[in-house]
């Protein structure tokens, strides 16, 4: 049976170093049957589960193409390999950098969906206060 590999993003609020909010965004991915229905899904810190998909309210999504379960589960694996919560940094290891080295490995390509969610974070996160 073929699924869809989707990826997603969504625009989350951070405080920065003053006290005030700035915009980023959340990146992840997402198995759907060929009706919509989300299967599975995953981040950067390798949290698999179907309430990510399902309740991510306010996500801009993108189909990258079709997947089978097999294939689902190796790209899983590159997320959980490359995209180690130790490891996390949102100045180059976040969740959109990191799902956009597994894309380009995976699939050959980075959805805009993904490269815009990742520049929004190139341009915030020297203000974040982490």
């Amino acid at each position: 049976m073929n699924y869809n590999l989707v990826v997603c993003s969504r625009s989350i609020m951070q405080t920065d170093k003053r006290g005030g909010m700035i915009p980023l965004e959340h990146c992840y991915a997402k198995l759907q049957t060929q009706d919509g229905q989300t299967i599975d899904s995953i981040s950067y810190d390798g949290k698999t589960g179907v309430s990510k998909g399902n309740t991510q309210i306010g996500s801009k999504c993108q189909p990258v193409q079709s997947i089978s379960k097999p294939q689902w589960d190796i790209f899983q694996a590159k997320i959980h390999q490359q995209c180690q919560p130790e490891n996390y940094s949102l100045e180059n290891n976040n969740c959109c950098s990191c799902l956009g080295r597994v894309l380009t490995e995976e699939v050959g390509k980075i959805p805009n969906i993904i490269q815009n969610a990742e520049a929004q974070i190139k341009a915030n996160y020297q203000f974040v206060d982490i």
